[in-house]
């Protein structure tokens, strides 16, 4: 990687993380409860679909 590439990915680390400050996604606005469910159905249907194509 070269100088010039670096510092681009920098400047584009830095506009990302200004983003995301600015509207952050809503895992990050729900209850610790609330994440556990989404994360639990969200495997689940993971677990479905890989289930489904094996069979």
């Amino acid at each position: 990687m070269t100088k010039a590439q670096a510092q681009k990915a920098k400047a584009q680390l830095k506009k990302l993380r200004q983003l995301i400050a600015k509207n952050p996604p809503s895992i990050f606005k729900m209850s610790k409860e609330d994440v556990i469910k989404t994360l639990r159905k969200t495997r689940e249907t993971i677990w479905e679909e890989k289930f489904a194509v094996h069979h």
